[in-house]
């Protein structure tokens, strides 16, 4: 699960963390072994972290102070302070990118599983290997068995107990092909301005119960 955006008061904590961890991991090593310098690098592994936890505007608005931060710590150290530096502002830019992409996806699901949500039938989210990811209520409901036991389970067993597991595929991507242009999940997300590549197919297992079946939609 992608992790939810800091704070502002997150935001301020972790960066003087982050500021305090380069100066000190710098100091360390100048202490231990002379005129010797982390302090670009030690940024970059902070940047690097901040981009699974921080918005991008909030790398954005840190990535200065590290740059300078970096700047100061090696600028009577290093015959190249300058080029240092600017590999600071690199590994930002990077990591800024990583942080809005996480965003980006982070929403998609969201929308998507706010789509799920206002479905009236029962449904189970799988991957391409029949792993059950999700359950709406009512398929827990109509199932008869707790969400615990479906995502230990796999939808090839609770559908098709006589199939292998690597023949759930095969099965699952024959029926999608029978029912595409006719998905409810994909026409209501066309409507909102996007498509996501997720398909729907009601499938009729052993059990004799009908449920919609969501094929996690890669993003």
């Amino acid at each position: 699960m992608t992790p939810k955006p800091a704070s502002f008061l997150k935001f301020l904590f972790l960066t003087a963390l982050g500021f305090v961890a380069v100066a000190a991991t710098d100091r360390g090593v100048a202490w231990m072994f002379g005129e010797q310098t982390l302090a670009p690098l030690v940024s970059l592994l902070v940047l690097a972290g901040f981009s699974f936890f921080l918005t991008p505007i909030q790398i954005l608005i840190s990535l200065p102070l590290f740059a300078l931060e970096s700047y100061f710590l090696i600028r009577e150290v290093s015959a190249y302070p300058y080029v240092r530096t600017a590999t600071v502002f690199l590994g930002g830019i990077l990591a800024w990118a990583v942080s809005a992409e996480r965003q980006k996806i982070s929403t998609q699901f969201a929308e998507i599983d706010a789509l799920l949500s206002q479905l009236p039938v029962p449904w189970l989210r799988v991957d391409a290997s029949g792993n059950i990811l999700q359950a709406s209520q009512t398929a827990i409901l109509t199932l008869g068995v707790t969400l615990p036991q479906l995502q230990s389970s796999a939808f090839s067993y609770l559908f098709f107990p006589n199939k292998k597991k690597g023949d759930f595929i095969q099965t699952f991507l024959r029926v999608v092909d029978q029912h595409q242009g006719v998905s409810g999940f994909e026409l209501v997300s066309r409507h909102s301005g996007r498509v996501y590549y997720a398909s729907l197919a009601p499938l009729s297992g052993s059990r004799g119960t009908s449920v919609l079946v969501v094929l996690n939609p890669k993003i």
